[in-house]
């Protein structure tokens, strides 16, 4: 008893010294001198002595391990380093305790993740196995689901008293309404899960398929992670606004990737999805993959406001990849809405094929640089329609927390680049810098 007052005590030390803005900051910092590569850092507890912290690399997934023990873990809070941290490898993923991304903190029950972490797979599950799993996965692609596999999986997941991650990846299975409902359900179930990826791209999912599986993942009052799939579903603008507007409904909801390529939603779906993002209140990573969803409309400055009112954002990935903005849009608002969400340290806008020309790109750069809190900044503008010189923009310099910058001019016509990306690559503070072209 009292082991576990001084474990909840520990848990609230770390929570208040990680609470402080100028500290986070500098820990952060460190973090990123010592790990260069990686952007996102978890901390994971696995009995009452001993923590693993793991470092992510956002775009390959590579990740680093380190294990330390507890006392040690809030000493190097307390100084600001490294040096305990001892290397291991082969580390699964095993759920979180805390759950440290960037600038955000979240204190989860131990108790929950002391059990057995094997992934299971649906089919390993037999009654007794079933009982203990908490994470398990299912992949079934590439084939016309019927309804009797459904029950299976809704049958086996609901014996599943302590699971609390979900795969479940069911790409391109000619999934229609029927099976919709059923997979809808099943979710509804699920009240205790905690983290859920759910892949439904390239099946025949309309609106209402959409809206369907948003009110059954709005009954995981518990969900603090979701990862889901729409790609290649013409769900249409109502389907993506009601899907945001069922997400909200889950109050711990902390990290949200969604994906919606070629959904056909148009602008005017990226827009009302957009402005119900401020919905969802605990949102601290958000990732929208909208690749091919507009036909030139004014998007990008929409989505940047929306999203600058996520006031606790640290992490933010938008992909408006074959949107067509061209160069009649006006993306003057980029940074400067992007610049009031101070907690976001990480940013990654992939505006590839877009036919931005030499201005616009200028006027992207020069307004990017008003990200004064940024840590990691990766820009694609690759095949896009920029010719000539860079005469301005990209002025990184004076990022006083930037230490990670990949832009990506790649296939474009570009014939110098200008002065300010050459002091930025001076910058000391710059542990990763890279321009591709």
């Amino acid at each position: 008893m009292q082991k576990e007052t001084e474990y909840q005590n520990s848990l609230k030390i770390i929570n208040k010294l990680l609470q402080t803005k100028e500290r986070i900051k500098k820990y952060q910092i460190i973090l990123q001198k010592n790990l260069p590569n990686f952007d996102q850092f978890d901390y994971y507890s696995h009995d009452k002595s001993t923590v693993t912290f793991i470092a992510t690399d956002l775009l390959s997934q590579k990740q680093k391990c380190f294990r330390v023990l507890e006392s040690q873990f809030l000493e190097m809070i307390n100084n600001f380093f490294l040096s305990q941290f001892s290397e291991f490898e082969n580390s699964k993923y095993e759920g979180s305790s805390i759950f440290i991304e960037g600038l955000s903190i979240q204190i989860i029950d131990k108790e929950e993740y002391i059990a057995s972490t094997q992934i299971q797979n649906l089919d390993n599950l037999d009654e007794n196995s079933s009982k203990s799993a908490r994470i398990v996965e299912v992949i079934k692609k590439n084939q016309t689901l019927g309804n009797s596999f459904l029950s299976e999986i809704s049958s086996k997941l609901n014996q599943c008293q302590k699971l609390i991650i979900l795969n479940l990846d069911l790409e391109n299975n000619k999934i229609g309404v029927s099976e919709i409902q059923q997979i809808a359900q099943l979710l509804s179930n699920l009240c205790q899960i905690q983290q859920l990826t759910l892949n439904l791209s390239r099946n025949q999912l309309g609106s209402y398929g959409s809206i369907q599986i948003g009110n059954g993942i709005s009954k995981c009052v518990y969900l603090t992670t979701l990862s889901i799939d729409f790609g290649w579903n013409p769900i249409g603008y109502e389907g993506a606004e009601r899907l945001i507007q069922e997400f909200s409904k889950c109050k711990n909801l902390a990290n949200l990737n969604l994906n919606l390529n070629r959904c056909s939603i148009g602008a005017l779906g990226i827009c009302h999805l957009s402005s119900q993002i401020q919905l969802i209140k605990g949102l601290s990573e958000i990732k929208l993959h909208l690749q091919g969803n507009s036909n030139g409309q004014d998007i990008f400055s929409t989505i940047s406001f929306e999203v600058s009112k996520c006031i606790n954002i640290h992490t933010i990935y938008l992909d408006l990849s074959f949107c067509y903005l061209g160069t009649n849009v006006t993306l003057d608002n980029i940074g400067i809405e992007l610049s009031k969400c101070h907690n976001a340290s990480h940013i990654y806008l992939n505006l590839q094929k877009n036919q931005i020309d030499l201005f616009t790109a200028e006027s992207i750069g020069s307004n990017l640089e008003k990200c004064i809190y940024v840590n990691t900044l990766h820009l694609n503008l690759s095949y896009n329609q920029i010719k000539g010189s860079l005469r301005c923009g990209f002025d990184f310099s004076k990022r006083i927390y930037l230490t990670n910058l990949i832009l990506n001019f790649k296939y474009n016509q570009i014939e110098q680049f200008n002065s300010n990306l050459i002091k930025t690559k001076k910058s000391k503070r710059l542990t990763q810098y890279k321009i591709i072209f």
